[in-house]
Order: structure tokens, then sequence, then C-alpha cells
């Protein structure tokens, strides 16, 4: 967002694939995991488990969607999303390399959810990413913070 207030242009990344996920969603996704209706300590399967929002996008993708929801949020950009121009991974320097495909796979938290028969969790997993990230920009927006 900052960069969009100060640049009528921006360069980003469309060949690099994820899953925005916010701390919030990923706070109550693991409390859901870990405790049960009455937050006592739910019993299941250790090991590792990944927890994303359903779906993917670039971070070209991401930024296009950003930068629409602080404008609907009435956010004075220079940037606009048809000014934002999508770039190679290898265009753009970094310290170090990042993966092509950060996504993961769900499949593991999603037959623990389907287990415990709680469609209410297994609704949250597949809620789409793109809903949280518009309702953080907006906050931020109404917040002030951008």
């Amino acid at each position: 967002m900052r960069l969009a207030k100060e640049r009528e242009e921006l360069k980003i990344i469309h060949d690099q694939f994820g899953a925005p996920t916010s701390a919030d969603w990923l706070a109550q996704v693991s409390l859901n995991l870990a405790l049960d209706e009455h937050a006592r300590l739910r019993k299941f399967t250790s090991g590792i488990y990944h927890a994303v929002p359903a779906g993917e996008i670039t971070w070209y993708g991401l930024a296009c969607l950003a930068v629409q929801a602080a404008l609907d949020a009435g956010v004075t950009l220079k940037t606009h999303p048809s000014a934002i121009k999508p770039i190679l991974a290898v265009e753009y320097p970094l310290p170090a390399p990042r993966p092509m495909n950060s996504r993961m796979s769900t499949d593991k938290l999603h037959q623990v959810f389907a287990g415990q028969g709680d469609m209410s969790k297994l609704e949250q997993l597949n809620q789409p990413w793109d809903k949280a990230v518009r309702s953080y920009v907006a906050n931020l927006a109404k917040d002030g913070l951008i």
C-alpha cells in the first residue's frame, strides 16, 4: 500500500503462487484444531498440519486485489490496478530466492475436521483467501493505517 501511495506504476511478480493467510485466521483454525467446543484439549494424531485458506494467487494478483480494495474503501492512491505490471520473478532483485510455488496441501487437516464431523470447521478451512484480504485492507483504511 505504501508503494501504491507513492508510485503511479508498480511492477509485481506474477509467476510465484501462494495463498495469503492472516494471522487471525490461522490462530482461529489452530484453536479449532486444538480445543473442543468446551475448550478442552482435543486428541488427534500429532504431526505437521498445513492451514491456509482456499484458493491461490500470484503476488501480482494479490497486489491488484489489494489496491482495488483500498480504492473501494476510499483510500487515495497514485496506483490503479491497471497500472500494476506483471513481471517474472527473475526480473525482481531479491537477496534470497523465493519458491515459485508456496501453496500447501490442507488434506490432512481436512481429514481431522471431517473425522470430527464438524462442518463449521471445514467451512472455515474452505473460506477463500480473497475475502480475508478485502476485509483486512478495508479495516486498515477504516483505521487510517493506509
